[in-house]
């Protein structure tokens, strides 16, 4: 999906991490199915809006929009630079830094964030896994972090594609001179929107998630064969590629894309036809989530709750996610293990891992597993975007501030310390 800001700039999103699959049973405190049903928003309320609300700076640094990895978060700043905190693994903050900072020179607090170097005139940014890309003014991509299944899109087909170096600085995408609009990561992959509405992508190709004519396993930077539809977004996990057309269709490709005839890698992109006034997609790497219509649906492993169906177990097509509220879905963001849904109100709705608090609800209170998304109770704010990482929550504030909460393990709450403990109440994050 994809807001605008007071200054006239898109606010976009994306990010993807691990994730797990299996089957529980639902705790005995769930409401039955039938209880469990969504109420009707659609009743006395005005229709659905897809667009978010601008992001108002109070004050500089201001954030227009937030991207989540595995365990690091980036804003991207009303001054179009990029500023990033958390763990550094692959050199993922783009300070220039190495992952274990033994250049004195370097910038050596990740838990604070710090400004990613040599980039600006930043649009848009994504994140997933330890790779982070931005879109720049000029319809150019940069990226940085891991590149292990080529996801920085160094060279075009042919040259090298992969390796397992430290990235530290922001890379040019090798797009052959194409324009691009935005940029989508994945943890394997990544794709980029042409301003044709096109979509070139690199990375992973190892079950077909490209959607390109071969079998080769890695591929640089080359269009998708779309089968003749345009698309305005995408999102990827390691086995399949989704992304949005014009209309709200959701496309999808590659393997356990969440339609039937998926289960097997399949290059040619097709409707999920169980969906429509698709606005916003997020996607891990065991489960999908899509808002319709205002409505979230999501398919995938159950193992933790992260559905929101009301259930522990798995879904292979998109199944109605369960939300006690009259408001309407807006904006979503999947991690390995956990839903957090930002809705028209400016609440926040989470679903699955509570143990270390990011889903801002006590995780001694109800358990480590919340299998239906529930209201974000620490969370007072209006948020116009949520994101969430494998163990932490971060929102962006309707005044352009920051707050986070979940776990500090690796400084992904931006306090400048780290620590082994829970932190479900949100804690305001200091820029530069």
């Amino acid at each position: 999906m994809v807001a605008f800001c007071a200054c006239g700039e898109d606010v976009t999103h994306g990010a993807s991490t691990e994730g797990d699959s299996g089957t529980v049973d639902a705790p005995a405190n769930l409401p039955d199915a039938a209880e469990a049903e969504t109420p009707d928003a659609s009743d006395g309320a005005p229709p659905f809006d897809p667009s978010n609300v601008p992001v108002e700076c109070a004050g500089e640094p201001c954030v227009l929009e937030l991207a989540a990895g595995f365990n690091h978060f980036c804003a991207r700043m009303s001054d179009g630079r990029v500023q990033c905190w958390g763990a550094n693994d692959f050199g993922v903050l783009g300070t220039g830094a190495s992952p274990d900072n033994s250049n004195p020179d370097e910038v050596s607090d990740p838990t604070k964030p710090a400004v990613v170097t040599d980039l600006t005139d930043v649009v848009q940014i994504s994140a997933a896994g330890n790779t982070t890309c931005a879109a720049r003014k000029d319809r150019s991509v940069r990226c940085w972090g891991a590149n292990a299944y080529g996801q920085l899109g160094l060279e075009a087909d042919g040259g090298p594609q992969s390796d397992r170096d430290v990235h530290a600085y922001a890379i040019p995408v090798a797009l052959g001179g194409a324009s691009a609009v935005r940029v989508d990561v994945g943890q394997r992959s990544a794709c980029a929107v042409l301003v044709s509405g096109g979509l070139s992508c690199w990375g992973s190709n190892l079950n077909s998630q490209l959607a390109r004519p071969t079998s080769e396993a890695v591929l640089g930077p080359g269009l998708a064969d779309l089968s003749g539809f345009t698309v305005v977004r995408s999102s990827s996990s390691p086995y399949s590629t989704y992304a949005i057309t014009p209309a709200g269709e959701l496309l999808s490709w590659g393997k356990l894309a969440g339609r039937y005839g998926s289960l097997d890698p399949d290059p040619v992109p097709a409707v999920i036809p169980s969906l429509d006034g698709v606005s916003d997609v997020s996607v891990g790497d065991s489960h999908t989530c899509a808002i319709a219509k205002g409505r979230v649906h999501c398919w995938g492993a159950g193992l933790y709750g992260a559905l929101g169906t009301g259930l522990g177990s798995d879904a292979v097509l998109p199944m109605h996610a369960v939300m006690q509220t009259a408001a309407y879905a807006q904006q979503i963001s999947v991690s390995r293990r956990t839903t957090c849904v930002r809705l028209t109100d400016g609440t926040v709705q989470c679903s699955g891992e509570a143990k270390w608090g990011q889903l801002a609800i006590d995780p001694d209170a109800d358990g480590e597993r919340i299998f239906a998304l529930r209201q974000a109770a620490h969370f007072t704010d209006y948020a116009v975007q949520v994101m969430t990482s494998d163990a932490s929550t971060c929102a962006l504030l309707h005044n352009g501030t920051v707050k986070c909460w979940g776990s500090n393990e690796h400084g992904q709450l931006g306090q400048g310390k780290l620590d082994a403990d829970p932190h479900p109440m949100p804690l305001t994050v200091t820029f530069r």
